[in-house]
């Protein structure tokens, strides 16, 4: 089992980014779909090259009862391929400037073919992360669209993200 925390600023108040993913999250399960197809880019430093790989993935969010606590979140590949599965929450917190907010994501993934070879599981981590940071970049993305839309505001939008790596 791994660590993972990604963290990334959105560039909307965190009241309303909480309200914005529960309402875009409800809408996606009325339509029947928590899919989110990603293209994470894995950079393979060994080779000097970055590649683009597109896995659908199927991530499931659970809100908290309470009005500004974590989603509870899960993803999996939708096929069953060597993919990891990630279990962990999704939460909102303030940034210094009230205009901002930050989304964190922390959990532990269980990489594919565990108990292969340190190249497997250097892949797999990387895998794990580039998917960490397309899903927040995603999720920034929609509410941060979805905020300048019903506001009228324009921020400038962000795109700051910051890793914390833990393995165990």
């Amino acid at each position: 089992m791994v660590f993972l925390c990604r963290r990334t600023l959105v560039a909307c108040p965190t009241r309303e980014a909480w309200h914005i993913l529960r309402d875009t999250f409800d809408e996606r399960a009325e339509q029947g779909s928590r899919q989110f197809a990603l293209r994470p880019p894995i950079r393979v430093p060994d080779l000097r090259l970055e590649i683009s790989m597109q896995r659908d993935i199927i991530a499931t969010m659970l809100a908290s009862d309470d009005d500004d606590g974590p989603f509870g979140l899960r993803w999996k590949p939708a096929d069953a391929g060597p993919f990891p599965r990630f279990v962990g929450q999704l939460q909102i917190q303030p940034d210094s400037a009230y205009e901002y907010c930050q989304l964190t994501l922390n959990g532990s993934y269980e990489p594919p073919n565990a108990g292969s070879s340190r190249e497997d599981a250097l892949l797999g981590h990387r895998i794990a992360q580039a998917t960490a940071r397309e899903f927040l970049a995603q999720i920034r993305t929609e509410i941060e669209a979805v905020y300048r839309s019903t506001t009228g505001n324009h921020l400038p939008a962000s795109n700051l993200v910051q890793t914390i790596e833990t393995m165990t």
